[in-house]
């Protein structure tokens, strides 16, 4: 505008309107854009609950789904016992106490589900009720049963 007028209050002011109307108008769209929902694709939040005895592979197949679903830019969390169990310190090992761990984990499964989050869960639950617990809670809820054998969790043998 100065180079137009040779005025430079008038190029000031006409530069800052414009600097205004442009965040005005980006504010505006970026506000209807949320509300719109053609071509954006909903997923319906679920609970994924891998669970086996321990060293069969649970939390490194929950991590590879895990992965896979962040890389489709869903709402995602992953929980495991070792990231919950330092919330409850004083929570043991006996039946009780894991029974109350699991229970824990699925109520906070349950709460991340309603709020719109798909939750990869990797927990060696070993009681039925507790799952079942788990399950009551979700609306979608789908159980992975990780089976091994002993021989496949120590692995590979090599003869020397």
């Amino acid at each position: 505008m100065f180079v137009f007028t040779g005025e430079i209050a008038l190029a000031l002011t006409v530069g800052l309107l414009e600097v205004f109307a442009k965040m005005a108008l980006y504010f505006v769209r970026e506000r209807v854009w949320q509300k719109l929902h053609f071509g954006k694709r909903d997923v319906p939040a679920f609970v994924v609950w891998f669970t086996g005895l321990p060293a069969s592979g649970k939390k490194q197949l929950a991590n590879a789904v895990f992965k896979q679903l962040e890389k489709e830019r869903l709402k995602i969390e992953r929980l495991d016992s070792h990231d919950i169990r330092p919330l409850f310190p004083t929570v043991g090992f006996t039946p009780e106490d894991v029974d109350r761990h699991i229970r824990r984990a699925g109520h906070l499964a349950s709460v991340l589900e309603k709020n719109g989050v798909i939750v990869i869960a990797s927990f060696a639950s070993p009681f039925r009720e507790s799952r079942d617990f788990a399950r009551s809670l979700s609306r979608n809820f789908v159980e992975v049963y990780m089976k091994t054998t002993l021989s496949a969790q120590k692995g590979p043998t090599y003869d020397a």
